[in-house]
């Protein structure tokens, strides 16, 4: 491999490894499970007792807000979760500070907490 290949390679993989954006996982605790079969998307908490696995957060402006729930929903199910229950999308432009609940902006974050029913 030529020496100018082999200096530009890990400056590459570090810019697609940017480009390639997932929802960022925030553990809560230490507990780890087996992947899911599937996640419930919920909007409020549900009734029955359970624990909080992970806060999920996703943001950009290539998915549709269905795709993006759907990519945090994944990242549940990873988790082994049962469900996520997912907060409001809040929109905005890029590199400002204000942000509202009016997706018309290709720009948003939705915010999600990924949870485990007690057994």
């Amino acid at each position: 491999m030529p020496a100018r290949l082999a200096a530009v390679l890990p400056l590459l993989v570090l810019l697609l490894g940017a480009c390639a954006t997932g929802p960022q996982v925030n553990h809560l605790g230490p507990a780890r499970y087996p992947p899911s079969l599937s996640v419930e998307r919920l909007r409020t908490p549900p009734a029955r007792p359970y624990e909080e696995l992970a806060e999920l957060r996703w943001s950009g402006t290539q998915q549709t807000r269905d795709e993006a729930e759907r990519l945090l929903a994944e990242a549940a199910r990873e988790l082994g979760a049962d469900a996520i229950v997912l907060g409001k999308a809040r929109s905005g432009s890029v590199g400002t500070s204000s942000w509202n609940t009016d997706l018309s902006s290709p720009n948003y974050v939705i915010e999600g907490v990924a949870i485990r029913y007690r057994r």
